[in-house]
């Protein structure tokens, strides 16, 4: 599962996605937006309305792993091989979240999708569910079509190393092999990604 934070609140959601977290049985959180200092910090805060989250945190089962959208630095990388083996450490259900979880969140989401088999435009369609159902941008417009064309290709171009602008020349390639040889690229063993 992916979404926005539980923790800090935008657009009136926080209470909500921490409730999603006990309805759907989630067992391990990757927050791709803050330091385990700023979530401790949230969590000890007297307008802290996320008991399920305080109590995954409690149990180690949140991974604190901080991106800021560049995904290509060693840093980055770093956190995301942490983030990956976090999982691999963890049972599921999983719940990835940045803040809004549309940029950081949408980037993992749209890496997994595709080492699990998920289409390429189906990855997309997931991707831009966050412009849809939080900022009611409608599919098919001209600002929808912007976006599709634009985020979503530079994580594409992140994940595969092909440098295209175009969305259409990323189509014919195998993302679960694009998506396998960029997690080993990430320094994950053959034990780790199997």
């Amino acid at each position: 599962y992916r979404g926005c934070t539980p923790i800090e609140e935008y657009y009136g959601r926080t209470q909500t996605a921490d409730e999603m977290l006990a309805k759907y049985g989630i067992r391990t959180v990757i927050n791709l937006a803050n330091t385990n200092e700023e979530i401790e910090a949230r969590i000890t805060a007297p307008d802290f309305v996320s008991p399920n989250y305080a109590g995954l945190y409690a149990e180690g089962s949140v991974g604190a792993y901080p991106l800021r959208a560049v995904y290509s630095t060693e840093e980055e990388r770093a956190q995301i091989a942490a983030a990956l083996r976090f999982m691999i450490d963890h049972e599921g259900p999983y719940y990835l979240h940045c803040v809004v979880g549309k940029d950081r969140t949408g980037f993992m989401a749209m890496l997994l999708s595709f080492y699990m088999g998920v289409p390429l435009s189906q990855a997309l369609n997931d991707y831009m569910l966050t412009y849809t159902n939080i900022f009611t941008i409608e599919p098919g417009s001209d600002q929808y079509n912007a976006i599709l064309n634009f985020f979503p290709v530079i994580d594409l171009k992140v994940i595969t190393g092909l440098d295209s602008d175009n969305l259409s020349d990323y189509e014919g390639l195998d993302m679960v092999w694009e998506a396998e040889n960029y997690i080993r690229g990430l320094g994950l063993s053959d034990a780790e990604c199997a």
